[in-house]
Formats: structure tokens, C-alpha cells, sequence
């Protein structure tokens, strides 16, 4: 696997396709070097998002995309309290993805923040069981927020995304 650290994207690829940019840049490596498998690294939720935001992220991730390897564990987890984690269960019918990310989404809404945009890419980009956020830890040297270690197994690309980036 290969790590993929923060992405910086230049003012003037801002936009829309910014990130379809970086997939494509990662698809050409990718393409160079076949045998990597695994894609992993660092997804930050700001700690400026209310902590309910912050819990009912954490939660909807951990519940869908939930590492059952213990492949790592956060030096420093994240972890709501249990009052707002009583709040997060009443969100959520744990059963259905996207119940839950249509719930997800207005309970965020009411609070004028969403989705992390990296959040929603990898977990549309394979499929069931090819994304996995491993851990949450809170970043102290990073502005306190919270960092997903997110996983990707390449061999569990969607199509559509495997034909896009990887142009197979």
C-alpha cells in the first residue's frame, strides 16, 4: 500500500473538479505501479464542526465503514460523551446506509455545516467492504481536529471509478 498524506490543491484548480484532479493524478501512479493495493492516509474533520456534528460523523463512519481487523488504534481516540452519543443513537437506525446518511446529512444541516467533502469521495469510490476508516484520533498538532485513518483497497474500485482514473 502507499500512504497518502494531506492534499494541497492550488488556488487556481480550486473548484469543483479539484478533487477529480487528485484522483486522477493518483490513478496515473497507480497505473505505473499495479501491485499497490492499498491506498491509506489522514481524512480531517475541522474542530471547528459542533461537537454533535463532530459525534454524528464519527458515529455514522465507525457504524458503515467500521475496521474489523483492528488493523490500528488512535494514540489520542476521539470519543463524545454520553449524552450526545444518546442524541447520535435517536439519529440513526443503524440498519440502513442511507437512512442514515439522509439523517446524517439534515442533522448536519440544522447546524450549518456538512459532510466533509473526502469523507462522502472515498466512501463512494469502491465498493461494500473497499473503504474502511480505521480509527478516529484528535490531531492536537493539526488544529485539534480529527483524523479518520482511512483505507482503500483498489481491488474493490467501483467500475465507473476504475475506468475513470485507471482508464481500464
Amino acid at each position: 500500500g502507499i500512504e497518502l498524506g494531506r492534499s494541497f490543491v492550488s488556488p487556481k484548480y480550486w473548484g469543483r473538479r479539484s478533487l477529480d484532479y487528485l484522483w486522477y493524478g493518483i490513478g496515473a501512479y497507480l497505473k505505473r505501479y499495479p501491485e499497490i493495493r492499498y491506498l491509506f492516509g489522514p481524512v480531517s474533520l475541522s474542530n471547528t464542526y459542533p461537537e454533535f456534528a463532530k459525534s454524528v460523523i464519527v458515529s455514522f463512519y465507525q457504524q458503515y465503514f467500521k475496521d474489523e481487523d483492528g488493523l490500528a488504534k488512535a494514540r489520542v481516540p476521539f470519543v463524545a460523551n454520553e449524552e450526545l452519543m444518546s442524541q447520535v443513537d435517536n439519529t440513526f437506525t443503524r440498519q440502513d446506509i442511507d437512512a442514515d446518511f439522509i439523517a446524517m446529512r439534515e442533522q448536519l444541516a440544522h447546524m450549518n455545516v456538512t459532510v466533509p467533502t473526502l469523507y462522502k469521495q472515498y466512501a463512494d469510490v469502491c465498493e461494500h467492504g473497499g473503504v474502511r476508516f480505521i480509527d478516529f484520533n484528535i490531531d492536537a498538532d493539526f488544529g485539534h481536529c480529527i483524523d479518520g485513518l482511512v483505507m482503500v483497497d483498489m481491488t474493490k474500485l467501483k467500475p465507473a471509478k476504475r475506468k475513470r482514473y485507471l482508464g481500464e
